[in-house]
């Protein structure tokens, strides 16, 4: 049984690094290899090197990566939707209210003073 939750944990580890590399992935800015990379190089010696480490240092490193992934999928998130969304400066009155489904009432205009000589 207890080979069987080490088999877990060890798939859920992976499944963890391998979104971390994922996340870099989309994060650098030349189509690189992410192994190539000081991040990805960093990431798979801490892996490597904490892989042998205690079972209560695991989990906690392990939770850590997974709030660690949380942060760059959230990020990468965020800037797409405001790359989407964002906004194009200020819009004239009533092109605002075209928006929205209004129409603006027409200015009033005095008459001019040439068709009163006549």
């Amino acid at each position: 049984m207890e080979c069987l939750v080490r088999l877990v944990m060890t798939s859920q580890r992976l499944q963890v690094f391998r979104g971390i590399l994922r996340e870099l992935r989309h994060l650098l800015p030349f189509k690189e290899p992410v192994t190539s990379s000081l991040e990805g190089q960093y990431l798979i010696t801490e892996f490597h090197n904490y892989s042998q480490a205690g079972e209560a240092l695991a989990q906690k490193l392990y939770f850590d990566c997974v709030y660690y992934l949380c942060l760059l999928r959230s990020q990468r998130m965020a800037q797409m939707l405001h790359e989407k969304y964002k906004g194009v400066g200020e819009r004239p009155v009533e092109e605002v209210a075209s928006l929205v489904g209004f129409k603006l009432p027409k200015q009033y205009r005095e008459p001019s003073n040439d068709s009163n000589e006549k």
